[in-house]
């Protein structure tokens, strides 16, 4: 599935691990819900929410404000050395 993200210029799901997917992976989704558990996705119109009758508009004219990944969600991919770190120290 994520070989399918890297490739792919826009995503539409109702899976919510696949909003966060493409968040991470920076392709635009249109998120099929009336909400969404992360919240955070959907600053700069990174994920937005459609209702059936808005999946082609929001398809067709969704664009990313890039500047949105300046702030780092979910961390800075260096967790596993981190936890390495602490546990080596025990």
């Amino acid at each position: 599935m994520m070989s399918l993200l890297k490739g792919c210029v826009k995503v539409i799901s109702d899976s919510g691990g696949l909003h966060k997917e493409a968040f991470m992976l920076k392709k635009p989704c249109v998120v099929v819900l009336r909400t969404t558990a992360w919240e955070e996705t959907l600053a700069g119109n990174c994920n937005v929410l459609a209702r059936p009758h808005e999946i082609l508009e929001k398809t067709l004219n969704t664009s990313i404000d890039y500047s949105q990944y300046e702030q780092n969600y979910y961390g800075d991919g260096t967790t596993a050395e981190k936890i390495i770190e602490v546990l080596s120290k025990c």
